[in-house]
């Protein structure tokens, strides 16, 4: 966090966004969206996908692929991390931070955040955004964007590349997009969405859908998933990973990463990076890591799949959620934490890291750094790091915290999680997580907020977080939400974070944003947000949202969402949960997040929100989409998902996933993790 030994009162994330210690009035969000104190009328996603104000021409995920007009051959997650072609040597995130090979005393995030050595007065997220000092009226994301006030034709994240106007050679994601030198014109997400040329007139995430000029009718995800007019029974993620009626025994990744039937060899992402099938041994993350031919064998997101090489058959998020054939009615996290249902002390990254009961010396980030038992030549994020078989001993983030060689015994999270010299023994993420042998009660957050078991210390996000001494013994992220021991039912993410019944008036994020009760001081996001004292009991994301003090129209994600006034019960993510009017199963995430019968009506992300009961008819989301008052009875994602006027009635995600009316009922993990319909009885 880049905290000073003396400065050490100034806060975590303060120091993320390098506020300096006379802390300016500008917020620091404000500066995350380059949102200059005057501040113009120009919103959100349209700015996102770097839409100007007269609508041009160039889709907008274009330039978050950093694609220039004229385009080039470098490929893409090279650029990504500013990799030139001659400079190989250079590692990976070292340019990532813009480190110069001179300027290694210049720290990682201070080259993230691109602040010069003299200008520390000048906040960091604001750099990272090229926000001048000067700054403008544009809103939001348009300045996560660096789009200028005139709305330049330069779209999207082209500045987050760093990519110039001419920049041909810079062109970010656009090879990891797979596309080609001739095909420069055509836009980032088109390729990945597989648009032809002809619509190029549909912007943002009418390409992302795939909906054609004509096909207004067809709805937004319905073409993310490709699920056609007639297959109204091939539910969502079926689609999604292109599982055909009949081919029901092709695994989900295997068509998400485009693997044909014949080739089941290859691996996942292999495809995702469009590996030629003549390198079909080399694996996925391999080359997404750079990986040498030699490491072939170990196969990247295999071992995050958990996927053995004779096990083809089993099917991607199947696997990432280890759920069994049977086990249709275990819910989605528990399964990607790997926790079994009588095996709750098995906490939960540790088994996403293939860590055994047993084996608890063969470290979390190990696999998913593809090291050797011997560690002899660190592939995965080693790779990523680019980090040379002389430098291996040395831990693979330690490049990532820029910790000199002398520190090596404190390994690169490590530092970030304040882990003694004695602790370097302990496993991966176990020590991001501060998991003990014998503490596996400890939740798993709770490590990451370093807090110990007495509680004396809470270093790490604790200290990010400002943790008191007193407060250690508390749930994991009921720090990060502030939420105290009662805590019994509250929906959503309140369940995720053990957010007890007494406190879920309280602001979820509060403590995110360092809000005392009093709301006093609103340290941590408080200070990234610049919350004034006498806001800090306005809800906690309103200011994210950038939602007024009369809250009449609570912009932000209402307008991502569309939600009209009128349908303001029906909150945003209650088509994402698929929790029908009714809301009697509240399947999707109400099945993640165990969301209870009762608690069904109760909006999911108002907690999130803080939207209070009277403010429920102020849609959260709803004027990020722009809803105007008469389409206040058409659905929440309808706008988002192009459904038709008659479509309306008819629930969000019943028409995403296209599910018939009889198939309601049916658990959406049952159809997410390709549960056949024998298994949905156990």
């Amino acid at each position: 966090m880049r905290t000073s030994k003396t400065g050490s009162r100034t806060e975590g994330l303060k120091h993320l966004m390098r506020i300096s210690k006379a802390g300016s009035r500008t917020e620091g969000l404000r500066h995350l969206m380059r949102i200059s104190k005057a501040g113009s009328r120009t919103e959100g996603l349209s700015h996102l996908m770097r839409i100007s104000k007269a609508g041009s021409r160039t889709e907008g995920l274009r330039h978050l692929m950093g694609i220039s007009k004229a385009g080039s051959r470098t490929e893409g997650l090279k650029h990504l991390m500013g990799i030139s072609k001659a400079g190989s040597r250079t590692e990976g995130l070292k340019h990532l931070m813009r480190i110069s090979k001179a300027g290694s005393r210049t720290e990682g995030l201070r080259h993230l955040m691109g602040i010069s050595k003299a200008g520390s007065r000048t906040e960091g997220l604001r750099h990272l955004m090229r926000t001048s000092k000067a700054g403008s009226r544009t809103e939001g994301l348009k300045h996560l964007m660096g789009i200028s006030k005139a709305g330049s034709r330069t779209e999207g994240l082209r500045h987050l590349m760093r990519t110039s106007k001419a920049g041909s050679r810079t062109e970010g994601l656009k090879h990891l997009m797979g596309i080609s030198k001739a095909g420069s014109r055509t836009e980032g997400l088109r390729h990945l969405m597989r648009t032809s040329k002809a619509g190029s007139r549909t912007e943002g995430l009418r390409h992302l859908m795939r909906i054609s000029k004509a096909g207004s009718r067809t709805e937004g995800l319905k073409h993310l998933m490709r699920i056609s007019k007639a297959g109204s029974r091939t539910e969502g993620l079926r689609h999604l990973m292109r599982i055909s009626k009949a081919g029901s025994r092709t695994e989900g990744l295997r068509h998400l990463m485009r693997i044909s039937k014949a080739g089941s060899r290859t691996e996942g992402l292999r495809h995702l990076m469009r590996i030629s099938k003549a390198g079909s041994r080399t694996e996925g993350l391999r080359h997404l890591m750079r990986t040498s031919k030699a490491g072939s064998r170990t196969e990247g997101l295999r071992h995050l799949m958990r996927t053995s090489k004779a096990g083809s058959r089993t099917e991607g998020l199947r696997h990432l959620m280890r759920t069994s054939k049977a086990g249709s009615r275990t819910e989605g996290l528990r399964h990607l934490m790997r926790t079994s249902k009588a095996g709750s002390r098995t906490e939960g990254l540790r088994h996403l890291m293939r860590i055994s009961k047993a084996g608890s010396r063969t470290e979390g980030l190990r696999h998913l750094m593809r090291t050797s038992k011997a560690g002899s030549t660190t592939e995965g994020l080693g790779h990523l790091m680019r980090i040379s078989k002389a430098d291996s001993r040395t831990e693979r983030l330690k490049h990532l915290m820029r910790t000199s060689k002398a520190g090596s015994t404190t390994e690169g999270l490590g530092h970030l999680m304040r882990i003694s010299k004695a602790d370097s023994r302990t496993e991966g993420l176990k020590h991001l997580m501060r998991i003990s042998k014998a503490g596996s009660r400890t939740e798993g957050l709770k490590h990451l907020m370093r807090t110990s078991k007495a509680g004396s210390t809470t270093e790490g996000l604790g200290h990010l977080m400002r943790i008191s001494k007193a407060d250690s013994r508390t749930e994991v992220l009921r720090h990060l939400m502030r939420t105290s021991k009662a805590g019994s039912t509250t929906e959503g993410l309140g369940h995720l974070m053990r957010i007890s019944k007494a406190d879920s008036r309280t602001e979820v994020l509060r403590h995110l944003m360092r809000t005392s009760k009093a709301g006093s001081t609103t340290e941590g996001l408080g200070h990234l947000m610049r919350i004034s004292k006498a806001d800090s009991r306005t809800e906690v994301l309103r200011h994210l949202m950038r939602t007024s003090k009369a809250g009449s129209t609570t912009e932000g994600l209402g307008h991502l969402m569309r939600i009209s006034k009128a349908d303001s019960r029906t909150e945003g993510l209650r088509h994402l949960m698929r929790t029908s009017k009714a809301g009697s199963t509240t399947e999707g995430l109400g099945h993640l997040m165990r969301i209870s019968k009762a608690d069904s009506r109760t909006e999911v992300l108002r907690h999130l929100m803080r939207t209070s009961k009277a403010d429920s008819t102020t849609e959260v989301l709803r004027q990020q989409m722009r809803m105007s008052k008469a389409d206040s009875r058409t659905e929440i994602l309808r706008h988002l998902m192009r459904i038709s006027k008659a479509e309306s009635r008819t629930e969000g995600l019943r028409q995403q996933m296209r599910m018939s009316k009889a198939d309601r009922r049916r658990e959406a993990l049952r159809q997410q993790m390709r549960i056949s319909k024998a298994d949905t009885k156990t």
